[in-house]
């Protein structure tokens, strides 16, 4: 009888540890989920926003917090974020912290921490949306600018993104009049904001691929190793070497002028890159590729979440932002100051002996200006035939196309 009632009760602890293990983790997914259910009830059938995007190889549109406009990336593939001293200064009240940790592009893994922003805004419409906190030992810290727009708010909503216009249109996913009036010939990519739901064709390479929208991408077209290693066997290719913030050297190889086919567009002069450290062994889509389009990203459909693209005048004559300066090399400002950040392997800077890490002390005979990013470097240099460089330690450097 004693034996039996140890059984029991052995038997019922380890059913209460198993339930409030569970409850542990799944509590704040449930919560999260809640919340974000509560604000898709809050989108009035009626709703109709207008508003201006602006594009530098991601797509950013105005948002309203604490009666500022602040420009928020957006990202088909990420939460909302912002800096962890952003959303103090826009009075983030605590939410809670996920119950699983989550994988970045760099294979770190971190548990977010989430906040409830009190006074948001995209146009005039008015949200309490969640943002993750990025914390300044976090490799997204430097890439996120004032904040990225995610999917938790962009599935509530359809979004419309005319690019001829300049223009995003945001409306209900209950309304399907408006989706059916301004799909009208487009192209429908069924299941098309899943992962890997494009299917598409890459250059000389006979089987179709699959692929995943990422909108927080600035690139046209990123594929994966396997991918990259048989376009090195068909296609020239550049090899870039990066110097990340933690130090550590990566590698980026890129195929310029590579057609893609997409539902039967043909798409010229695309540019097709690889990272062989990203963390993904997926093939993604990104912003510089939709920016040859006018899409709609039509969450929440019946039959899955949908993308409508339609090719956008002279789409066929985009071409892509520069990745590094006419001269094979990228400047920007880090901690210990203005430094070279970026390098073509094999040329014109590496040759004429610069490397990761210098110190730019000036720049045509001026000292750097302060906040300078590589894409400031990239416009200043786009129409000049050679600049001056006086590195620490290395003295003046002349480059010359």
């Amino acid at each position: 009888m004693k034996i039996r009632r140890k059984r029991r009760v052995i038997i019922l602890s380890a059913l209460s540890v198993l339930l409030l293990s569970v409850g542990y983790f799944l509590y704040p997914i449930v919560r999260y989920s809640a919340h974000n259910y509560q604000e898709f009830q809050r989108i009035p059938d009626e709703l109709s926003l207008d508003i201006p995007f602006s594009y530098d190889g991601h797509f950013s549109v105005p948002c309203t917090i604490d009666g500022k406009e602040v420009s928020l990336i957006v990202d088909t593939k990420a939460t909302c974020i912002m800096k962890e001293e952003d959303i103090a200064k826009f009075h983030g009240a605590y939410f809670g912290r996920h119950s699983l940790s989550t994988k970045n592009v760099r294979g770190q893994r971190e548990r977010i921490l989430f906040y409830s922003i009190p006074d948001f805004r995209i146009d005039t419409f008015s949200m309490k949306p969640l943002f993750g906190s990025v914390g300044k030992g976090n490799y997204m810290y430097h890439l996120v600018g004032s904040g990225v727009l995610g999917n938790n708010i962009l599935r509530l909503c359809n979004w419309f993104f005319s690019i001829d216009e300049g223009r995003v249109r945001v409306f209900s996913t209950f309304n399907e009049k408006r989706l059916e009036q301004g799909s009208r010939g487009f192209h429908k990519i069924q299941n098309g904001l899943e992962d890997d739901g494009i299917i598409s064709r890459i250059g000389s390479l006979k089987e179709e691929l699959t692929f995943t929208l990422d909108l927080g991408n600035n690139v046209e077209v990123l594929v994966n190793n396997n991918v990259a290693s048989r376009l090195k066997s068909l296609y020239p290719y550049k090899t870039f070497l990066t110097l990340r913030r933690d130090n550590s050297i990566d590698s980026l190889f890129v195929f310029d002028g590579v057609p893609v086919v997409w539902d039967g567009i043909t798409i010229p002069n695309c540019q097709i890159a690889n990272n062989p450290k990203f963390a993904s062994n997926k093939n993604f889509f990104g912003a510089q590729l939709m920016h040859r389009f006018n899409f709609i990203l039509n969450y929440g459909a019946d039959q899955g979440d949908n993308l409508y693209i339609q090719p956008k005048k002279d789409f066929d004559q985009q071409h892509v932002l520069p990745i590094i300066s006419v001269f094979g090399l990228s400047i920007e400002e880090r901690a210990h100051g203005v430094i070279v950040s970026r390098l073509e392997a094999d040329g014109i800077a590496e040759k004429a002996g610069l490397t990761l890490g210098d110190v730019v002390l000036e720049l045509d005979g001026h000292a750097p200006k302060a906040l300078l990013t590589s894409q400031d470097f990239i416009r200043y240099t786009a129409d000049k035939k050679e600049i001056r460089l006086r590195i620490k330690g290395k003295g003046e450097m002349q480059l010359a196309l």
